[in-house]
């Protein structure tokens, strides 16, 4: 397995936002498309039949101020690494060469639409967090911070099942080409 660490190319323009990516290929030998299709569905320890998976881990930790009255949010600061796993097909057919580099374009143009949600995700959680004027007290402002968390991850999650779900059928067409 080839395994990257990026470090330089993060999202965000905020110090204040600790990011790393990751990027692992797994690799596959196949002498045919099926043969391919049933490379990825054997794969050990996966326990699913994806072409590719993105994982992320955001952690924040909050700093509040509080004086008589009222508490405010006085910093953020977040955690945030993504690791994506991508399959590396090792000698193509020459004739399926071309086909290939499309589908895994496509599939590593779908994680990276995943990854992308999930730092839209942590940019509108810092985002709304920040601009949260000071709440009565700091129990409170953490309930808005876990209301706002979770109305967020909901969001994403969604955006992840309906990308899952076209690509779904998109593949399923896809593969159907390539049946002898």
């Amino acid at each position: 397995m080839v395994l990257l660490w990026l470090v330089a190319a993060s999202p965000f323009a905020d110090a204040q936002v600790q990011y790393q990516e990751n990027i692992s290929y797994y690799p596959l030998r196949a002498a045919n498309w099926q043969e391919l299709l049933e490379a990825v569905r054997q794969r050990p320890g996966q326990g699913n039949q994806a072409w590719a998976q993105t994982a992320w881990n955001a952690s924040y930790r909050l700093g509040f101020a509080s004086s008589p009255g009222q508490c405010r949010l006085a910093s953020m600061e977040v955690t945030f690494s993504v690791t994506i796993n991508l399959p590396q097909w090792l000698d193509p057919p020459p004739a399926l060469l071309e086909r290939w580099q499309a589908f895994s374009s496509h599939v590593k143009d779908h994680e990276y639409s995943h990854r992308q949600y999930a730092v839209d995700m942590v940019k509108a959680l810092k985002r709304r967090l920040l601009a949260l004027p000071p709440g009565p007290d700091c129990d409170s402002l953490k309930a808005t911070y876990r209301r706002i968390k979770d109305e967020l991850e909901a969001e994403r999650d969604a955006k992840d099942r309906a990308l899952d779900e076209r690509d779904r059928l998109w593949q399923l067409a896809e593969q159907r080409q390539y049946r002898p």
